[in-house]
């Protein structure tokens, strides 16, 4: 059957327009590779079944096209048509496969309590969510409705579930979250009551004036810029990454708060963030905490076998094996905090993502931003 099966193949591929026999078969091999390699990754063995379904569609086509080229040449025909119920299993897999995966209850142990997550960086703290299998929204404690572009660049001020309570079958939660540096204004509004748990390193403060709640909500001139006109296209295609970037993001200063610019390319593997500063000092402050030794030997963090290069000021911390990287510096009034995310390098595979290739292109983002933040040309 099988010698049969690959003779039927042969013909196909004689009789069909080569660029759609090559797109069944690929994509029939995407969803078995699928089929396999999911449930490993965590995601579950509904994902099987729904792969499994995609598998089917592929060669429910070729069979509908070796029905018709057998007709037209009045070739026999063994067997009842086999498409209709073939049809009807392909959907039933796909979308039961995908029914089954929102119906799926954490596999986490019972009577799994929420930790305290306030006072930690934002990406630590949605690490250990996902550990727990929690998806995670933010909001800005200041009330400024801020966009939450780096994680590493914001501190979590409070939680929803608060701390100790039991998860359940909980399978989200809400942090709230303020810049890394900033403190929170009397009378913000937060989601918990739980004091505030100060990180291991004390971030550097920052020079505020108090304001009132009305104030703090106005908007400051903020210089126009676009923060996608740092990021060099070509040196992503030569890092192996999405040259496809995200619209750029500005959020607009307040008595309380700094300009913020951002972009990222549409995979998330990069992603930069400018926050305008009062001060040099203040723009070197903060650039210097972002990649701080600390985070080497902070086991919270991804970073504890990475490469450390320090800068003028902050530094590149480059870790192929968990593919996450930072990079910060300041320059004049700004300072600059890019992430990479790269495949992780793995041992006895040929990397897609060494220690060269993301130095390189943290260089070529670090000297464009530099010459455009000289010459005003972002």
């Amino acid at each position: 059957m099988m010698i049969s099966g690959v003779r039927r193949l042969r013909v196909l591929a004689r009789v069909m327009p080569t660029w759609k026999f090559l797109c069944a078969i690929g994509f029939f091999c995407f969803a078995v590779l699928g089929a396999l390699a999911l449930p490993f990754t965590g995601i579950g063995f509904p994902a099987t079944i729904t792969y499994t379904g995609l598998a089917l569609i592929p060669v429910l086509y070729l069979l509908a096209v070796d029905r018709k080229h057998s007709r037209a040449t009045e070739q026999p025909h063994l067997g009842r048509n086999p498409i209709p119920l073939g049809i009807l299993i392909a959907i039933t897999l796909t979308f039961g496969g995908a029914f089954l995966g929102d119906q799926r209850q954490p596999s986490r142990a019972p009577g799994t309590v929420m930790p305290n997550l306030v006072g930690m960086e934002l990406s630590h703290a949605k690490d250990l969510l996902r550990d727990l299998e929690l998806d995670t929204a933010t909001h800005d404690d200041t009330g400024e409705q801020r966009h939450v572009w780096v994680d590493s660049n914001w501190t979590v001020t409070s939680q929803t579930p608060s701390a100790g309570t039991t998860l359940a079958d909980l399978d989200k939660a809400v942090l709230g979250v303020i810049k890394t540096g900033e403190t929170l204004r009397a009378g913000a509004p937060v989601t918990t009551d739980l004091p505030t748990v100060a990180p291991t390193t004390t971030p550097p403060t920052f020079s505020t004036t108090p304001t009132s709640t009305a104030a703090t909500e106005q908007s400051l001139p903020t210089p126009p810029h676009n923060a996608c006109l740092l990021i060099d296209p070509d040196a992503l295609t030569a890092a192996h990454m999405s040259d496809e970037l995200e619209q750029p993001l500005t959020d607009h200063a307040t008595p309380n708060s700094n300009a913020t610019y951002a972009c990222g390319n549409d995979l998330s593997e990069v992603a930069i963030e400018i926050t305008l500063h009062p001060n040099e000092q203040d723009a070197a402050a903060s650039a210097e905490y972002a990649t701080r030794p600390e985070i080497l030997t902070d086991p919270y963090t991804p970073f504890t076998h990475a490469t450390r290069i320090p800068l003028r000021t902050g530094a590149k911390v480059i870790a192929t094996n968990t593919g996450v990287s930072r990079i910060s510096w300041s320059h004049g009034l700004y300072s600059i905090l890019l992430e990479i995310n790269s495949d992780p390098v793995v041992p006895g595979l040929t990397p897609r993502h060494p220690d060269p290739t993301i130095d390189r292109l943290a260089e070529a983002i670090i000297d464009r931003t530099d010459q455009a933040l000289t010459h005003n040309t972002w």
